[in-house]
């Protein structure tokens, strides 16, 4: 199993940034995770963060004094039986829709172009042109923090698992997903190339591409009183195209900040921060953030990273917004 020391991190960063981390481990089996994970001491188990393809993610460039856990090996993928696909955590999304399209197997064609590994799909219950990984998840194997293997079925046991958008079990417990097994529907590969490319055109001419990202910073908000994606409140707000440094809210698409070229993780936090507090001004909504803050931080930054702000929800300013809204909808499917 491959140990590096005092190795930097913006190789595990879809977001290119990332200081040097004390120790970062790359396993090859479930077992030689699991071993390493028994042997491992439990103060250094909790000093210990993991990172998949680091795309829902922003990693900090100040030192990880500490393990990092990469599952980018653990890439195994095959048909297990007429519908039913396993792979490892550390698969691509990508590679995951072009592999069950050549099988003939529709389910998953949404996922195509999706930043990331099927781990940190499965985690945070990702969702995204009318697909959920819910929906066609089966089982899940995992590790619990004391390398126990654990393992979830969707059924019976989708509410235990996925509680809903963006939120799983996972993401507030100590459970490291190792692989999945999907249930998927027999297809014509014509068919499901189709829904393949319609989902790369979108996401090109979206400009989810164009830099470095995290894809979306902020959790869209469901509640009644919102409705509306907050790329929209973002840009209502006057939000494209504030910089900080290197970091830049995207024009093509606002819930999306990149990193041009030479932002630090710094620039990139303190303008998500910026942007959060022009949309509560302006529409009383407190953002959620999707992206997920890894690493060491300021204390001033982890302040503001984990803040509340109480919500006075403007009603004209989000009626007029979801009006926006589905006017734009309403023109893209007309």
């Amino acid at each position: 199993m491959p140990i590096f020391s005092n190795h930097s991190l913006k190789p595990y960063s879809y977001y290119a940034t990332g200081g040097n981390c004390q120790t970062i481990v790359e396993p090859e089996t479930v077992l030689e995770l699991k071993e390493f994970l028994a042997a491992t001491p439990p103060q250094s188990r909790q000093n210990c963060f993991v990172v998949g393809r680091g795309s829902n993610s922003l990693l900090s460039d100040r030192a990880w004094p500490g393990l990092v856990i990469s599952l980018r090996r653990l890439n195994s993928l095959r048909r297990v039986s007429a519908t039913h696909v396993e792979c490892g955590a550390g698969v691509e999304n990508s590679e995951l829709t072009r592999y069950c399209r050549d099988q003939g197997l529709s389910g998953v064609a949404w996922m195509h172009c999706l930043p990331g590994f099927v781990g940190g799909t499965v985690r945070m219950n990702a969702r995204c042109y009318g697909g959920e990984i819910s929906g066609v998840v089966r089982k899940i194997i995992g590790l619990d923090s004391l390398a126990r293997q654990v393992v979830w079925h969707s059924r019976p046991d989708t509410a235990a698992v996925f509680r809903g958008y963006k939120d799983t079990i996972f993401m507030d417990k100590d459970y490291i997903i190792t692989g999945v097994k999907f249930e998927l529907t027999p297809s014509s590969p014509a068919q499901i190339s189709e829904r393949m490319r319609y989902c790369k055109e979108d996401r090109m001419s979206k400009g989810h591409f164009d830099y470095p990202s995290c894809g979306c910073v902020f959790k869209n908000d469901y509640r009644s009183q919102v409705s509306v994606p907050s790329g929209i409140l973002i840009e209502l707000a006057g939000a494209k195209g504030m910089t900080k440094g290197g970091a830049e809210v995207s024009n093509k698409h606002a819930n999306f900040i990149y990193n041009t070229g030479s932002a630090t993780s710094s620039d990139i936090l303190e303008l998500s921060f910026a942007v959060r507090d022009r949309v509560w001004q302006d529409f009383g909504v407190w953002l959620r953030y999707e992206m997920e803050v890894l690493g060491s931080l300021s204390k001033e930054h982890r302040r503001e990273l984990t803040a509340l702000r109480p919500e006075g929800f403007k009603v004209a300013r989000l009626a007029a917004a979801r009006s926006e809204f589905l006017s734009r909808r309403s023109f893209t499917s007309s």
